[in-house]
């Protein structure tokens, strides 16, 4: 609580009120009279009120404040990714506590500590391009580097970074993308040994002069192996993959309402042209 004899203002009041009476103390005046004694109490009494409504106020909102700060700081901390701040020769300043789970060490362990460190020896060519640009620019900057946190299983990571204003560091996120990275190699993986499967399967199919096709029903496109061609010497380059292109080619005009009775004549006809 502000009393009158801690708020400046209040001292000057009762200092005028206090003028008051010493002045007409010493013009020989009579005492203040009840009613005006009442009205300088009144006045007192209503800055008072004031100032502390002042102080209570400026209390709330001191706890508001101090609220808003912790939920950023903990949006900061535990966030998904981690932040990092850098200066240009990229020694940390300050970090979340997910940069520092990225990185596999306490926080308190980072500062001032080399961010380039925990990169592995082949991006860190790429993460020292990427902060030079950051440093040369007011736009973000990207890049991917991989950092050296488990030498069995590195961790995989987008770096997106900008300017401070007064030019001093920088502002960097690193997005942990392990996981799709991960997948996506196995997928490579998958489709080279896929590769394989369909060389073997294509030359297998090219000794025994036997070919396969697939038929798609949605748009009535053929899809043939490269045996299929060769046993009905037609050119694969030319081939524009319709079914009923290819059956005209391939059977006979004769035997074409077998295979499709309602459109041997449109087949027939595209055969005789």
């Amino acid at each position: 609580m502000i009393t009158t004899d801690s708020n400046p203002n209040a001292k000057i009041l009762r200092q005028k009120a206090e003028a008051i009476v010493s002045k007409k103390s010493d013009d020989n005046q009579s005492k203040l009279s009840e009613l005006e004694s009442l009205n300088l109490i009144h006045e007192l009494e209503v800055h008072q009120i004031e100032l502390e409504m002042q102080n209570d106020e400026l209390q709330l909102t001191k706890e508001r404040l101090e609220i808003s700060l912790q939920k950023i700081s903990d949006l900061y901390d535990f966030a998904p990714i981690g932040y990092f701040t850098l200066t240009q020769k990229g020694d940390i300043i300050e970090l979340n506590l997910a940069g520092a789970k990225m990185l596999g060490k306490e926080r308190s362990l980072f500062k001032y500590r080399k961010f380039p460190l925990f990169v592995s020896q082949n991006t860190r060519p790429i993460f020292y391009q990427f902060i030079e640009k950051v440093f040369a620019s007011t736009v973000k900057q990207t890049c991917e580097v991989t950092i050296s946190k488990d030498e069995i299983l590195p961790l995989y990571a987008i770096l997106t970074g900008i300017i401070s204003d007064n030019k001093e560091y920088c502002n960097v996120t690193v997005q942990d993308i392990t996981d799709r990275k991960m997948l996506e190699n196995e997928l490579i993986k998958s489709n080279e040994k896929l590769q394989i499967s369909d060389n073997d399967f294509n030359r297998a199919q090219a000794i025994a002069h036997i070919g396969h096709w697939k038929w798609y029903l949605n748009t009535n496109e053929l899809a043939w192996s490269d045996e299929m061609f060769n046993i009905f010497g037609i050119d694969k380059k030319s081939y524009n993959g319709r079914l009923g292109d290819a059956i005209a080619n391939i059977i006979h005009p004769d035997d074409l309402h077998i295979v499709l009775p309602s459109n041997a004549k449109e087949f027939a006809e595209k055969k005789n042209n």
